[in-house]
């Protein structure tokens, strides 16, 4: 029976390390871009603060929240499949 559910468990975690590496791509291409992306949101963020655009100044905080969110997201994600994997190599 052990056996069974060895060879049941095996093609999930080949789907998960493979889930994985991907959204380590994506969390490793998301913080190159989120960095010059800060840096040109804040310079526009700046300007709009200093010419009393604040419906700009809005918007500009709205993306950077979003972008935020998904980088943070996209590394909850990672530790959700790190623990899955564990746990299905452990059964």
């Amino acid at each position: 029976m052990k056996a069974l559910t060895k060879i049941a468990v095996f093609p999930l975690v080949i789907v998960l390390t493979l889930a994985g590496l991907i959204v380590r791509a994506f969390i490793k291409l998301g913080s190159m871009f989120a960095g010059v992306a800060t840096l040109l949101l804040a310079i526009c963020a700046l300007l709009a603060l200093f010419n009393k655009m604040w419906l700009q100044l809005g918007i500009f905080g709205l993306i950077f929240a979003a972008m935020m969110v998904c980088l943070l997201a996209s590394a909850e994600l990672q530790v959700w499949i790190d623990v899955a994997i564990k746990i299905l190599k452990e059964i």
